[in-house]
């Protein structure tokens, strides 16, 4: 579902109007007269979080204050490429489905850089680069948070709210993730999800959420297995695909806007 009208919206179609690259004073400017930004008192300070944030913005010069709008990739899948590991195949599942059904996506830095999914590093399906612009985290948040495996978030009025996190138990034990997804603060809607091969990891995960340290909060967190991602999905792919199919017709019937 496509969500309402966003600041990244607002800074894209800016940004086009200045034919794909400004300076922040110049995109501050054409985006104070859009009607998103009528009652805000500091579009300015909203225009930075922003570009700071998303990928699909980028500096033309470090330190220049004069950024450019990047096309965003598309969300293709190589079947026949190797990947090397279940934490980088899950992982990368779970960053396309989340993209797929329109959710900004963000992974650790590391993680983007060294892991692959299906001949594409995690990079390519991952749409926010920075956390630390989002002033209701704590420094102390952000450096936790900025390590859970996958977070599907939303934009609200120019904040990046975490709705799903994903903590993936392959080798590692349970107890890690559930500490990094419980360091989200509970003024966020946010579902926790650890994501587990077998049964092992599921009975530790439900004697975990059983000790005080978890009890309290224990409705926050969920359960799923390796395979009930791969199920998803296939069904998200099969959405994308006929999703591309319909947008293609329209555009030959000349009914595409």
């Amino acid at each position: 579902m496509k969500q309402d009208r966003t600041w990244k919206d607002v800074v894209v179609d800016a940004l086009q109007k200045l034919g794909g690259e400004a300076s922040l004073k110049e995109i501050t400017a054409v985006a104070q007269r859009d009607p998103k930004a009528k009652s805000n008192t500091k579009v300015r300070e909203k225009i930075r979080q922003v570009v700071r944030a998303y990928k699909i913005f980028e500096t033309v010069e470090e330190g220049s204050g004069v950024y450019r709008l990047v096309s965003e990739t598309t969300i293709d899948i190589d079947q026949q490429a190797t990947t090397k590991s279940v934490t980088d195949e899950i992982q990368g599942r779970l960053l396309y489905i989340g993209r797929v059904n329109n959710y900004e996506t963000f992974a650790p830095a590391d993680d983007r850089a060294k892991r692959q999914f299906f001949g594409h590093g995690l990079e390519h399906f991952v749409s926010v680069r920075d956390l630390a612009a989002h002033p209701r985290f704590k420094e102390n948040e952000i450096r936790i948070i900025e390590r859970i495996d996958v977070l599907w978030l939303r934009e609200i009025d120019g904040d990046l709210i975490p709705r799903f996190a994903f903590e993936i138990e392959n080798s590692t034990k349970v107890l890690a993730g559930l500490n990094r997804l419980n360091t989200i603060p509970s003024m966020f809607p946010t579902r926790l999800f650890i994501v587990g091969e077998d049964d092992r990891q599921r009975k530790r995960f439900d004697d975990y959420l059983d000790s005080p340290t978890f009890k309290a909060r224990a409705d926050r967190f969920r359960f799923k297995y390796f395979n009930d991602v791969r199920q998803l999905f296939d069904i998200s792919q099969a959405f994308d695909n006929a999703r591309t199919a319909n947008e293609d017709a329209m555009k030959t019937a000349g009914l595409y806007e």
